[in-house]
């Protein structure tokens, strides 16, 4: 008998509709968040604005179903606008060298190297591996009697994150098709140092930007089935687990074939390392093979593709899914 168990399985994907895993957040408008700070420097002068931030972000989460909790947040997208600002700069109080208008900025988030690691305990990650772009608008006026006409979209103000950021996921509700909703919470500190030009001859005004990004949404993902999910979708009689009695959401063939027994049976079918998805093992070995199928949907299901299996078939099997959001089966092969 093969009795198949089903794995969600979530790596970095920019999505244009709400996948498995998938945030899609809204900037907060609340006290101490997305309002920054903008110092603007040039000539030994200097003077600071205020902005305020809007809009929306998607990031992919790694959200574990039996915690719900998350080691991993990826930013793929956002988009940002902020509040027009007015820059006067004199030199000794009197002497203006600069005034500057920063009209229609716009701007988006992202995690540069796909890669972002989230402590699962506290929900805390290093700020460092994010970055905030203000990539459209223009800034302009005088600068040293010149006229200013600068273009941020040439010459984006860039910076990564700094210290520490946060995720949390709150009250999930389970809707239908065994999907799990989380409400999402993410804070991401920002302090840049970058420069714009400010005329032809290649004077640049120093541009520092400092506060914190706050988004709010939600984010669900497909809860695994029991045995008795499977059992009465494959038309199989409710007493099939009652042989071993191991783990009512794992299959006691699947069980059974990595080499578990009670109590060292695992709580969990696979174990995220920093190789990619480790298949939990027993310490004494597996006792026949398992069959591993791919589907990028979770209905339609094929043989493994190449490159998603790790190791050789004589090492305990890591697989990773390459291109995305995916979904792995498992079968014991009897």
């Amino acid at each position: 008998m093969r009795i198949n168990q089903c794995l969600a399985v979530l790596f970095p994907l920019v999505a244009s509709a709400q996948e498995p895993n998938i945030g899609s957040l809204t900037l907060v408008e609340e006290a101490g968040f997305n309002q920054f700070d903008i110092t603007v420097g040039a000539s030994g002068a200097s003077d600071r604005d205020r902005t305020t931030l809007t809009g929306t972000a998607e990031v992919a989460l790694n959200i574990d179903p039996t915690s719900g909790t998350t080691d991993s947040l990826v930013i793929t997208g956002a988009d940002i606008s902020a509040t027009d600002m007015n820059f006067t700069l004199r030199a000794f109080f009197i002497i203006t060298v600069a005034s500057l208008n920063a009209e229609n900025l716009k701007g988006t988030a992202d995690t540069p190297l796909g890669f972002g690691p989230v402590n699962r305990e506290t929900g805390k990650f290093d700020a460092a591996l994010h970055t905030f772009t203000l990539n459209e608008g223009t800034i302009s006026g005088e600068a040293l009697d010149n006229p200013v006409n600068s273009d941020v979209s040439e010459s984006p103000i860039t910076g990564n994150g700094t210290g520490e950021g946060t995720v949390a996921l709150t009250n999930p509700v389970e809707g239908p098709d065994r999907k799990v909703f989380y409400d999402v919470t993410v804070t991401l500190p920002i302090s840049i140092d970058d420069t714009i030009p400010v005329d032809e001859g290649g004077i640049e005004a120093s541009v520092e930007v400092s506060g914190t990004l706050k988004a709010v949404g939600t984010a669900f993902i497909i809860r695994p089935p029991t045995f008795d999910e499977w059992a009465a979708e494959l038309g199989l009689a409710e007493n099939q687990q009652d042989g071993f009695d191991l783990n009512p959401r794992i299959p006691n063939d699947v069980l059974f074939a990595l080499g578990h027994d009670n109590p060292t049976v695992s709580t969990e079918l696979f174990q995220m390392t920093a190789e990619g998805l480790r298949l939990n093992v027993a310490e004494s070995g597996m006792r026949s093979n398992v069959v591993f199928q791919y589907s990028s949907d979770c209905d339609n299901w094929g043989p493994l593709p190449a490159g998603h299996l790790l190791t050789s078939p004589s090492e305990v099997p890591i697989l990773s899914t390459p291109n995305g959001v995916g979904f792995y089966r498992v079968s014991s092969d009897q």
